[in-house]
């Protein structure tokens, strides 16, 4: 399918329905230097759970910025939104990498949207979380954060700039982003973290 995030760029993905009728719907936000087919071997986990899923390229960019993503973030949860079946009411983000942290951006700042819940995978904190912080606009809710132990202290210094509404999470396992989700234990947190926003 073709969208347009906010601000007019356009961009294409690839809906993967669930069965039934008013199902929620997930919108999957890559890392950088990659493309949707990082959700691969994710996607085909969601529709049996019961989610419709969203996997779209990101723009081009060659800086890794959370903010401008995130325009494409809110253009594709509009876009599921718009999709036969789905239930408008229950849309979530998951992102790995830059997409885990403009998966978390877009949940505290873009409130309009009225998502129910992000997860990141291996987000990066960056001079946007703390200055929203630091000025109290940065209040992101039911968002989960996701890293080994080499990145933990990025998903925890999000936190401190959020406050209430971020729960961290350090994997079992070492990776980035994606990387993490071969994991049963992994895979199985960010479904139950699905389950209970969306159901």
């Amino acid at each position: 399918m073709s969208f347009r995030a906010i601000d007019g760029v356009g961009l294409h993905g690839t809906v993967v329905p669930a069965r039934g009728t008013h199902s929620p719907g997930v919108v999957l936000v890559h890392e950088w230097h990659g493309g949707p087919d990082q959700w691969d071997s994710f996607v085909p986990v969601l529709p049996p759970a019961g989610y419709t899923t969203l996997a779209y390229g990101s723009r081009a960019t060659d800086s890794l910025d959370e903010t401008k993503l995130s325009r494409d973030v809110a253009g594709a949860v509009a876009a599921l939104r718009r999709q036969p079946g789905i239930d408008p009411r229950r849309i979530a983000v998951v992102g790995a990498s830059i997409g885990g942290s403009a998966a978390a951006w877009t949940i505290a700042m873009r409130t309009s949207l009225h998502l129910r819940a992000a997860v990141g995978l291996s987000p990066a904190e960056s001079t946007s979380f703390i200055e929203a912080g630091t000025a109290g606009r940065f209040h992101p809710h039911d968002l989960l954060l996701i890293a080994d132990g080499a990145e933990l202290s990025n998903a925890q210094d999000i936190a401190m700039d959020a406050g209430p509404g971020v729960t961290v999470w350090r994997a079992p396992v070492t990776g980035h982003g994606v990387a993490l989700l071969p994991d049963a234990r992994v895979r199985d947190t960010v479904l139950r973290w699905l389950a209970a926003h969306l159901s």
